[in-house]
């Protein structure tokens, strides 16, 4: 049996073979002793549907059975992590962030997350992961609360969605593929295997100029940080708000009724106390421009990590 591991939810896969099978083996990783939390199904059959069974936790994912090529890959990974979140969203001290992580020296982590100030999250924090330390996750952040702060769950099995412009200046290896494996990067930059603390937050903004960092004040970081805090619950129930999706619209996202998510009565959760325990985390903003800007990026964000006293 293939099992996924994300921190302490584990989950065991059944699928049908193909790709999927192939991606799904190369991912695995979670220790047989640990005890899963959820199932994930995945078969190919007719059209792309997606169904969240709440009692059995189960999230059962069906693929066009001529369905091929990356994003596919990565709709499997939005299946089970943002299935995961919505089975967990009563959950106030664990949560799915929109972001990407990685670790500096002391092994503390830093979140890069999306604060709807514009893209470069995997691009900045595969730079600074060169730079300064090591990978921990791409994109799919879970994140839960101690007594002492926020942990950052790692993902030593994932890959690493590149952008080709940004290849040059954060994973260069000898392939032009999207999708780049811990195995691929490690020539270039090291993965993190154990949780990490949280210790920074990273917001890029690309109405910043490149190059430059600013301080993010409490007010305003509680509506950054809860813009990565229900991002990908939002797109899970509306697939049309997602620029990557195997899903069209939210008729194909259901519990196993058929009812769609996006029309039943339960919003999405405030996760009020892991919000404030982000906001007390120092963020700073980081102006992203072109490609040929990440090196100033870097730096310049490097300069505000290493300010924060840990």
């Amino acid at each position: 049996m293939r099992r996924l591991q994300f921190g302490e939810l584990v989950v065991d896969v059944d699928t049908d073979g193909g790709a999927v099978a192939d991606f799904l083996d190369r991912i695995a990783g979670a220790s047989g002793a640990r005890q899963p939390t959820h199932q994930l199904i995945v078969r190919r059959a007719g059209d792309a549907r997606l169904v969240i069974d709440e009692m059995r936790r189960v999230i059962s994912l069906t693929l066009p059975i001529d369905a091929a090529g990356p994003a596919i890959l990565i709709g499997v990974l939005q299946a089970v992590t943002r299935g995961i979140a919505f089975l967990e969203r009563s959950a106030d001290t664990r949560v799915l962030l929109h972001g990407s992580a990685f670790t500096v020296a002391s092994g503390a982590g830093v979140a890069v997350l999306d604060g709807g100030l514009g893209q470069g999250k995997t691009s900045l924090a595969l730079a600074m992961a060169r730079a300064h330390g090591r990978l921990l996750v791409d994109e799919f952040a879970f994140a839960h609360t101690t007594p002492d702060g926020v942990v950052l769950a790692a993902a030593p099995t994932l890959p690493w969605h590149v952008r080709s412009d940004m290849a040059p200046y954060t994973a260069p290896a000898p392939t032009e593929a999207p999708l780049r494996y811990p195995s691929e990067l490690r020539a270039t930059v090291a993965t993190a295997a154990c949780d990490a603390p949280l210790h920074v937050v990273l917001i890029p903004d690309q109405g910043l100029q490149a190059g430059r960092t600013e301080p993010v004040e409490p007010d305003a970081a509680r509506h950054l940080l809860r813009w990565a805090l229900t991002d990908h619950l939002c797109k899970l129930t509306d697939p049309q708000l997602d620029h990557v999706s195997i899903l069209a619209d939210a008729s194909q996202v259901v519990d196993p009724a058929g009812r769609p998510l996006a029309e039943q009565a339960s919003p999405l959760p405030t996760h009020s106390g892991l919000l404030q325990q982000l906001i007390a985390v120092p963020a700073f903003r980081v102006g992203v421009g072109a490609p040929a800007d990440l090196p100033a990026s870097v730096a310049a964000a490097g300069l505000a990590v290493g300010s924060v006293k840990g």
